[in-house]
């Protein structure tokens, strides 16, 4: 299966952290990274790793 990465900021108020940790317990192939003090739009501030993460994926993908 397709392996996934979840990002989700303890800070984060509209989707609580725990749902995420739920979410990486029923997802078979998954990297769960918890960011700290980082609200729902985590993207902003951690956008060159999360490329990075995607373009480590897609190469694994390819080989």
């Amino acid at each position: 299966s397709q392996e996934v990465t979840i990002w989700h900021g303890t800070a984060d108020t509209l989707v609580k952290p725990q749902h995420g940790e739920l979410l990486s317990k029923l997802l078979p192939n998954n990297s769960y990274r918890k960011v700290e003090g980082v609200g729902h739009l985590v993207a902003g501030s951690l956008y060159s790793d999360m490329l990075m993460t995607a373009a480590d994926t897609s190469n694994s993908l390819r080989t």
